[in-house]
């Protein structure tokens, strides 16, 4: 009986050695994180968040949401009940096999989502602590998505609005000036004033857009004196400054001669007004029109001839020249009238050269980002007034707009195409006047894939599919390229596959690509590499080596569960044994 008890208590050790063996470890449940990269940013700017510790996923997709809400909530609470006041930042946003999840959302201006949010929307302000959410885990099979939370993080509103460089950033009272800005509140009025005193009413945008951006243009008030001034532009709470300089007062330096009878020529000369502006000319307050010189240089000076009216009596006149809303007098003294004058010889005047139309014209370019999808704005001055205007990127035509009546125009927000890394010329032309500027393309290359199946060494089941996890960049898309080799130098001899431009992170070998390898005892290699829409290519990852299965073999989990059963049988057997053994006795 003492050998039949021992060998019972063997035959139940062995076999529950056995399944602890084939019976995977259940894993334990990690608490979810979320964390925000950066956790300070301004209106407008790009949050990427992260995070892990859901539960690792086999066969079934999963899916989790994720809101910005100005309310405090701990993990445990629920979007829509505890979290009354949220904006949604991605919804279904799928979960990695691991358990993992990525993505990025750019800060709004506005949270207005919710049962509160929608009565009491609240303008995101700078300085104020915001909070990121996310749920727990759905699967399509669930009849809703969950508003359970299952992470939190915070997130801090820095200040951001800002204006670009002016243009032109000097010049005499009277100039157009075009200003543009970014990072202020989406939709919302503009305000406009010189040294906090003086409002500007501005042409163009007169509240900020979609992306808190705006390009308008304004007008220094003639009379203006001489020296910095501060622009200030405000929309909701956000305020920014720009300095403007007027240069000193437009000035007629001389008349040549300075005095004359009726009927003589006379050259006018003058500085600081508008460049490239049409001059109007009056003898006391008759218009004349001039016998050259009819528009100021691009330095804004005057140069120009005008015949003193034949019917002008002697003694002192006023002339004046208004150059856009600048009007300057200097007093002419008529020595007699006109008697029927011998006509003298024509003074040879030495104006400024008129520029062309094209050298007249400019461009400026306010952009979000240097990367395929930014959107870009193009303002422009010189045209034709009233002209159609048409902008290119490169080749491609991306905005049409028609020219104001002062010849300047704002074009329609595009988005830079896919194109290749470097510089690329935007040009606005109305057939007459034409003008460039650049925009350059960002050159930062995608991160390199992250190989998942076949997992180096393995036996590859057939069809052979390769997975490598998604890549994300700045300039969207991205593509794949991926290339199996019989050596891992991946010479062009050695490829059995290059599949290039492929949009999504798996590949399954078709058929008779597997012809093309041999079996078990063959090495290969597999790796890949992602390119963005900019052209920028990541770099290969390592070679990674993997065999095509060959005949059947039995696997480690049969084998165990095999050594289980003969145990079992073993156990059974001594037990037959011991009974007869003992009945022996």
């Amino acid at each position: 009986m003492k050998y039949k008890k021992i060998l019972r208590l063997l035959g139940v050790i062995i076999v529950l050695s056995m399944l602890l063996a084939v019976i995977p470890a259940t894993p334990a449940l990690a608490s979810v994180t979320l964390v925000l990269s950066p956790t300070s940013a301004k209106v407008g700017d790009r949050v990427t968040y992260s995070g892990t510790g859901y539960a690792a996923i086999t066969t079934t997709d999963y899916y989790i949401d994720v809101y910005l809400s100005d309310q405090s909530v701990a993990v445990g609470g629920s979007i829509g009940t505890t979290v009354t006041r949220y904006v949604g930042i991605y919804g279904g946003l799928t979960l990695n096999d691991d358990g993992s999840f990525l993505g990025h959302f750019n800060m709004p201006a506005t949270i207005n989502d919710g049962t509160l949010g929608t009565t009491t929307p609240v303008t995101v302000t700078v300085g104020t602590v915001y909070y990121v959410y996310t749920t727990t885990r759905y699967n399509d099979s669930a009849t809703a998505p969950s508003t359970a939370i299952a992470a939190v993080a915070t997130l801090t509103v820095s200040p951001g609005a800002s204006l670009d460089a002016l243009a032109p950033a000097t010049g005499p009272a009277g100039t157009t000036v075009s200003i543009s800005g970014g990072n202020f509140p989406a939709s919302t009025a503009l305000a406009f004033m010189l040294d906090t005193t003086t409002a500007l009413t501005p042409t163009g945008d007169s509240a900020t857009r979609t992306y808190g951006t705006f390009m308008s243009t304004i007008t220094i008030p003639a009379g203006t004196a001489a020296g910095a001034h501060t622009i200030t532009v405000t929309a909701g709470t956000s305020t920014a400054t720009a300095t403007f300089t007027v240069s000193v007062p437009a000035t007629i330096d001389t008349f040549t001669p300075a005095s004359g009878a009726a009927g003589s020529l006379v050259t006018i000369t003058g500085a600081n007004f508008l460049a490239s502006t049409p001059i109007v000319f009056k003898f006391d307050t008759a218009v004349i029109t001039p016998n050259s010189g009819a528009q100021t240089g691009t330095g804004g000076t005057i140069a120009s001839v005008i015949t003193i009216p034949a019917t002008a009596a002697a003694g002192a006149h006023t002339v004046s020249v208004t150059v856009g809303t600048v009007t300057v007098s200097k007093e002419f003294a008529v020595t007699s009238t006109a008697v029927t004058p011998t006509p003298t010889p024509t003074p040879t005047p030495t104006p400024t050269p008129t520029p062309t139309p094209s050298s007249q014209s400019v461009l400026r370019i306010n952009q979000s980002g240097f990367t395929v999808g930014a959107t870009i704005a193009i303002t422009g001055a010189g045209f034709t007034p009233g002209a159609n205007v048409t902008v290119k990127y490169d080749t491609t035509v991306v905005a049409s707009v028609k020219a104001e009546t002062n010849g300047t125009f704002i074009a329609p927000f595009f988005k830079a195409p896919a194109s290749v890394k470097g510089d690329h010329i935007i040009t606005a032309t109305d057939g007459t006047n034409t003008a460039t500027t650049k925009f350059t393309m960002e050159s930062t290359a995608p991160s390199v894939p992250q190989p998942l199946t076949p997992e180096l060494g393995a036996k590859a089941k057939s069809p052979v599919t390769f997975d490598w996890k998604d890549v994300t960049d700045d300039s969207l898309p991205v593509t794949y390229c991926l290339q199996v080799s019989a050596d891992k130098s991946f010479g062009t001899s050695s490829l059995v596959l290059n599949k290039t431009g492929l949009t999504v992170s798996t590949y399954a070998m078709t058929a008779l690509e597997e012809t093309q390898v041999a079996g078990t005892d063959t090495p290969y290699y597999w790796r890949i590499e992602a390119i963005d829409a900019a052209s920028n290519e990541s770099g290969w990852t390592g070679a990674n080596v993997f065999y095509i299965p060959g005949a059947f073999k039995l696997p480690s989990w049969g084998i165990y569960v095999g050594a289980a059963v003969g145990a079992l049988i073993f156990f059974l057997l001594g037990l037959w044994v011991g009974r007869r053994t003992a009945f022996s006795y």
